[in-house]
């Protein structure tokens, strides 16, 4: 799951929360993401379980990159 940290109702934090405590749902793998979380945000993460973090400002790039491809290859067809 990719899940960022700032959404309108609850923080990521609550949803990874709530994802442990969930029998059914504890096993799913998590990666979180924001743009605004920079301090200390790792190691919290680590202890909620999630599997790691992405800055949202470094992956810009490439993010648009791979959906330009994207959009590429399917306009080719």
């Amino acid at each position: 799951m990719l899940l960022d940290l700032l959404m309108p109702r609850k923080t990521g934090f609550d949803v990874l929360r709530e994802l442990r405590q969930d029998e059914r749902l504890r096993e799913i793998k998590v990666l979180a993401m924001s743009g605004v979380y920079k301090d200390n945000v790792l190691e919290f993460l680590h202890e909620l379980g999630a599997e790691g973090f992405l800055d949202k400002e470094r992956i810009r790039d490439t993010l648009v990159f791979r959906v330009n491809q994207i959009l590429q290859r399917t306009g080719s067809s």
